[in-house]
C-alpha cells in the first residue's frame, strides 16, 4: 500500500491551467509555468493516499512477529512490485524507468529499504513508540532532499516544522 501511495504523484503529475480556464473555485496553487494547479490536483488527495499507505504499512509490520524474520518485508515488496506492475499495464505506462531516473529511483529504493528493515527490528525489539517518532520524520528529509538536489527554497513553515522536528529528536534521544 506505501508503495502505490508513494508511486500516485509520480505517475498523475498535475496537469496546468490558465487562470482564464479555471471555471471551479477550487483554484488553490500557482503552477511554476505561471498557470494554476486546482486544490483536488495539487496533491492533497496523493498526500491523503501516501499517509493512509505508510500508516497502514507500519501498523502491519508492528503486528509481525520476531519468528518471521524478514520475510514481512519480502512481502510487502514483493506486492507493491505486482500492484506497481499491474497499474503501470492498466495506465499504459512503461515498467522500466529512464535512464536518467534509474541512479536515483536504485538509491531511494535502497534508503526505503533500510528504512523499512530499521522499523520492523524496532517493532520486534519492543522500541515501536522511538521508532514509530521517528518514521513520521520522513516528509522532513523529502523537504531536506529537494533542498539539496533540486535547490527548491523552504517556505517559513517548513523552515519552522524542522526545527521543531529536529528539537523533537534530541529530546526523544535524551529521554
Amino acid at each position: 500500500l506505501a508503495g502505490v501511495g508513494v508511486m500516485m504523484p509520480v505517475m498523475r503529475p498535475p496537469e496546468t491551467v490558465r487562470p482564464s480556464q479555471a471555471s471551479t473555485p477550487d483554484v488553490a496553487a500557482t503552477a511554476p509555468s505561471g498557470g494554476f494547479t486546482s486544490f483536488r490536483q495539487a496533491g492533497l488527495l496523493d498526500a491523503i493516499l501516501s499517509g493512509l499507505g505508510f500508516g497502514l504499512f507500519f501498523v502491519a509490520l508492528s503486528q509481525t512477529s520476531t519468528e518471521g524474520g524478514m520475510w514481512p518485508l519480502v512481502a510487502a515488496r514483493g506486492t507493491s512490485v505486482i500492484i506497481f506492475a499491474a497499474v503501470c499495464a492498466i495506465a499504459g505506462f512503461a515498467l522500466v524507468p529512464a535512464a536518467g531516473a534509474r541512479g536515483t529511483m536504485l538509491v531511494a529504493g535502497v534508503g526505503d529499504g533500510c528504512a523499512a528493515l530499521c522499523f520492523l527490528l524496532a517493532a520486534q525489539s519492543g522500541q515501536l513508540a522511538i521508532a514509530a517518532v521517528l518514521s513520521s520524520l520522513y516528509p522532513g528529509v523529502t523537504v531536506l532532499l529537494a533542498r539539496v538536489m533540486i535547490g527548491e527554497r523552504c517556505r517559513r513553515i517548513q523552515t519552522i516544522g524542522l526545527g521543531v522536528a529536529g528539537a523533537a529528536v534530541v529530546l526523544l534521544a535524551i529521554a
